[in-house]
């Protein structure tokens, strides 16, 4: 089946111009024959609180069944690792056995930035609090990592994390990306 159709994940709704993101990456998404479901599009009034946390949850669910691919921003957010929600958005195409796109704003390896927040302890393989860090020389944990259909996108030094770039050399290789799926380029 032919890639026609992005669920746009990462922090980006987050971000003070989530709107305005999600705007550009649909209109870099359509220059290029493609659709992006951002989930901030889906359209939400009158809920507060608990109704309205899982309308959100459900309209982001019925995107991405309908979306034939994930690309999700893992930029660092929050911390040294990928945003929570996204972790579980890419999960969720892992389940469904669709395709998985990842790119990253930042250079570093998962490990240097587990190091560096965890008051640079120097080489040791455990954080401040003695846990073990993963140092496998991935741009995030290796669970969202081995996932994707083709490596991770990052830039050659840190972007801004509302940087459009990196996303864009991403949907280029996605374009590249074989139209039909055969089982050796499922995870």
């Amino acid at each position: 089946m032919p890639i026609k159709t992005l669920y746009l994940a990462g922090p980006d709704v987050f971000y003070p111009n989530a709107a305005e993101m999600g705007r550009q990456k649909q209109a870099l998404c359509q220059s290029l024959g493609l659709v992006g479901l951002f989930p901030l599009d889906n359209e939400v009034s009158g809920l507060q609180g608990r109704d309205l946390s899982h309308r959100i949850y459900q309209g982001n669910l019925d995107f991405m069944r309908h979306a034939d691919a994930i690309i999700a921003n893992i930029t660092p957010f929050r911390g040294p690792g990928m945003d929570p929600g996204t972790a579980f958005e890419v999960g969720f195409f892992a389940a469904l056995q669709k395709p998985i796109f990842l790119y990253s704003n930042r250079a570093a390896l998962y490990e240097h930035r587990v190091l560096a927040a965890s008051a640079a302890n120097g080489f040791s393989p455990r954080d401040e609090q003695g846990y073990l860090i993963e140092s496998f020389g991935l741009a995030d944990n290796l669970m969202i990592i081995e996932a994707a259909a083709l490596p991770v996108e990052c830039p050659p030094s840190d972007r801004p994390d509302t940087d459009q770039e990196t996303f864009q050399r991403l949907l280029q290789r996605i374009l590249a990306y074989p139209k039909t799926l055969n089982d050796t380029l499922l995870p």
